[in-house]
């Protein structure tokens, strides 16, 4: 039997645009990629929303003194905003894409913004099989 390949086609990219079931399906996607054990389980509790963000402090009955982000002090902090809206982290983001270099579209949902890391992942099984 020869090698499976794994490449990007026109399919898989309208397949990742396409609503999932769950969330959870793609959370289970996050243990194939090629990363450390810790951003493995940060990405998996991001995307879960387990991360103690002040909102999610909150509604585990913690007082907090102030819930608004520290990075931008703008807005409440929440996975969705620190981790993808807030100014600062696109600034981080797109310090990252140029350092890689990456050209990318900026998702502002945290299970998209995932997704592109499996379709580079695929790619890079592509290029390297």
């Amino acid at each position: 039997m020869g090698k499976k390949t794994t490449s990007y086609t026109v399919h898989s990219g309208y397949r990742v645009q396409e609503p999932r079931v769950s969330s959870l399906e793609w959370c289970r996607d996050i243990w194939d990629l090629k990363v450390p054990g810790s951003a493995n389980v940060f990405g998996w509790r991001a995307l879960l929303n387990r991360l103690p963000s002040q909102v999610n402090l909150e509604k585990r009955g913690v007082i907090v003194s102030c819930n608004l982000c520290p990075l931008c002090g703008l807005e409440v902090e929440t996975m969705q905003h620190i981790l993808i809206t807030c100014e600062v982290s696109q600034r981080l983001w797109i310090k990252c894409d140029n350092w890689v270099g990456l050209a990318s579209v900026r998702n502002n949902d945290i299970v998209n913004h995932f997704c592109n890391f499996c379709i580079l992942d695929m790619s890079n099984k592509a290029i390297h099989v």
